[in-house]
């Protein structure tokens, strides 16, 4: 089965997320030997299964912040784009949702 444009993408990010993921362990591990040797450590005093937590916990918490403003500039570009000010596009009621009357 072929696939969609959209999963094809989403599989090539996957892979490059994963590269980026290994670069970025690497890097932190190049900070904690850096960290050992201004301390006058041995590199074993690295915890590498904390560091990799470390990483994978920011790569999620960014990616997560990133899907939540993509949302954001999404949702400001679509009622950009489909708002309209005019009571006639607003409705009777000067607005698109349902409002109760409370006088009765």
């Amino acid at each position: 089965m072929e696939l969609s444009n959209y999963q094809a993408f989403m599989e090539c990010m996957r892979k490059w997320e994963k590269i980026g993921c290994n670069i970025l362990c690497g890097l932190a591990l190049w900070e904690q030997m850096q960290d050992c040797d201004r301390r006058g450590v041995p590199y074993t005093d690295i915890d590498i299964e904390a560091v990799s937590q470390e990483v994978a916990y920011r790569l999620k918490m960014s990616h997560d912040r990133l899907y939540a403003l993509a949302l954001y500039e999404w949702t400001e570009q679509h009622f950009a784009q489909n708002s309209d000010t005019s009571d006639a596009a607003a409705g009777e009621n000067g607005c698109d949702f349902p409002t109760h009357n409370n006088s009765t």
